[in-house]
C-alpha cells in the first residue's frame, strides 16, 4: 500500500518533520536532560522541528546547526479531548463526558483545521500503518527540546522511522516560522479522498470522542442518574459508558417520537386548512421538514 500522501520513505540526513522512535539512547538521553518528557506515557514519538539545510552533514562532518530541535508527538485523541474539554460547561458533561450539540460544528471546524494542518501549534500525523503509525497523532510545535546536534545525531538517525514529504516539509517550516509565505499543501480532498468521506472522517473522530446530546438531552440524563441513585441507595454505582449511551439513547427515541407526534399533527392541520390546495408530494415535504428540521426543536423544549 503507498503511504498516506504527507509521508515518504525515510533516506539521508536528518530533515526538519522526520519522525523518530523513543529509542534505547534517546530515553537514556531524554532521562538524564529532559526527565519532564521522558517521564510522560503520553509522548509516543519525536519530531524534528530544526531546518533541514541546517542538518545536511557532508563526509559525515557535523551538520551546520550546533542543535536538534525536537517536539513530542502525542496520539490524537488526547488532543481531541482536551479541546472538547474547553466546550464543556455543565458538572454533568465533564463527569459524563457528554457534549452540548450547538458545540459540534466548532469542533468539527477544528478538526478540518487541523487534519488539513492549518493551526499554528500542532501538526497532524494521519494513521498510516506502512509506517507504524497505527493511530492519528499530533506533533505539539510549542513543546520542544533542544539536544547537540555533534553529540546526538546519529542517535536521531538510527531512531528515524518516518519522513515527511518536500512540501509537507515546508509546511511544517511555515507553521513554526522558518518561512514567511504560506505554503499550500494537498488538503484530504478533493484530490485524496472525496468531500463525504472526510466529513465522514470528522464524524467519526467527533462521535468517538464524547457524547453529544442537546440542552435538554443533557437534563434528561442528569434527571435519570437521579432516579437510579434514589432507586438503588448505596448500590448504586456510575454509569459506564454502555449505560450513558443507553439513556442518551432514550432520550433521542422519545424526542424523534414527539416530533414525528408533532409533525403528524400540524401536517392534518395544513391539509384541513387548505384542502385540494396541496399536491401529496407537497404534504409530504411539510412532514418532512417537521419531523427532521433542527428549527422545530425550540418548540419540543421542556419548560
Amino acid at each position: 500500500m503507498p503511504l498516506h500522501f504527507t509521508y515518504q520513505k525515510p533516506a539521508g540526513n536528518l530533515r526538519q518533520g522526520d519522525l523518530l522512535f523513543f529509542s534505547q539512547d534517546l530515553k537514556e538521553l531524554f532521562s538524564k536532560y529532559h526527565p519532564y518528557y521522558a517521564e510522560n506515557s503520553d509522548n509516543r514519538y519525536l519530531m524534528i522541528l530544526t531546518q533541514s539545510c541546517d542538518l545536511e552533514r557532508r563526509d559525515n562532518k557535523t551538520p551546520k546547526a550546533r542543535y536538534v530541535s525536537l517536539s513530542v508527538v502525542r496520539e490524537a485523541k488526547y488532543l481531541f479531548m482536551a479541546e472538547v474539554s474547553k466546550r464543556k460547561k455543565h458538572e454533568s458533561e465533564k463527569k459524563y463526558n457528554i457534549c452540548d450539540r450547538k458545540k459540534r460544528e466548532g469542533f468539527g471546524d477544528f478538526l478540518r483545521k487541523l487534519l488539513n494542518n492549518n493551526l499554528n501549534d500542532y501538526f497532524y500525523l494521519a494513521e498510516d500503518p506502512d509506517l507504524g503509525l497505527y493511530e492519528p497523532h499530533v506533533a505539539y510545535l510549542n513543546l520542544s527540546v533542544a539536544i547537540r546536534a555533534a553529540d546526538h545525531y546519529d542517535k536521531c538517525l538510527g531512531a528515524r522511522f518516518g519522513q515527511l514529504t518536500e512540501i509537507f516539509r515546508a509546511k511544517l517550516g511555515w507553521l513554526i516560522g522558518n518561512a514567511y509565505s504560506r505554503v499550500g499543501t494537498q488538503d484530504w480532498t478533493p484530490e485524496y479522498i472525496s468531500e463525504k468521506e472526510f466529513s465522514k472522517i470528522i464524524d467519526e473522530v467527533m462521535d468517538s470522542t464524547c457524547f453529544w446530546t442537546t440542552s435538554d438531552g443533557r437534563r434528561y440524563f442528569e434527571d435519570r442518574v437521579r432516579e437510579m441513585k434514589e432507586q438503588q441507595g448505596d448500590d448504586f454505582s456510575e454509569p459506564d459508558e454502555m449505560k450513558i449511551k443507553e439513556i442518551l439513547s432514550e432520550y433521542a427515541d422519545t424526542q424523534d417520537n414527539m416530533r414525528q407526534r408533532f409533525a403528524d399533527t400540524v401536517s392534518k392541520g395544513i391539509v384541513a386548512g387548505f384542502g385540494n390546495q396541496l399536491s401529496s408530494e407537497q404534504v409530504g415535504e411539510i412532514q418532512k421538514y417537521l419531523a427532521t428540521s433542527p428549527d422545530v426543536d425550540k418548540f419540543l423544549r421542556r419548560p
